[in-house]
């Protein structure tokens, strides 16, 4: 689960739930994210999944899975929003 907080005044505003792809109940254990250049996206890594998820933030809502490989924790965002580096 991914948590949106109000940091100014210190209070959760939304959340977006992040399930594991093909696997019912497991932990995603989100570790790192990144917003794309114009704020449309949000990459997320999902540490215990071996995914990163994309979020629309706008929606609300997971968009797809990418799988990456073992225990990702880290995304950075670059080639003006159209690269993830995880």
């Amino acid at each position: 689960t991914l948590h949106v907080i109000d940091i100014e005044r210190m209070l959760p505003m939304y959340t977006v739930a992040i399930p594991a792809p093909g696997r019912s109940g497991a932990e995603t254990d989100p570790a790192g994210f990144a917003f794309s250049t114009d704020g449309s996206r949000l990459v997320v890594a999902l540490e215990g999944a071996d995914q990163v998820a994309i979020v629309d933030p706008r929606r609300r809502e997971v968009i797809g899975f990418v799988p990456v490989g073992a225990g990702p924790r880290g995304v950075a965002i670059r080639d003006g929003g159209r690269t993830a580096l995880v």
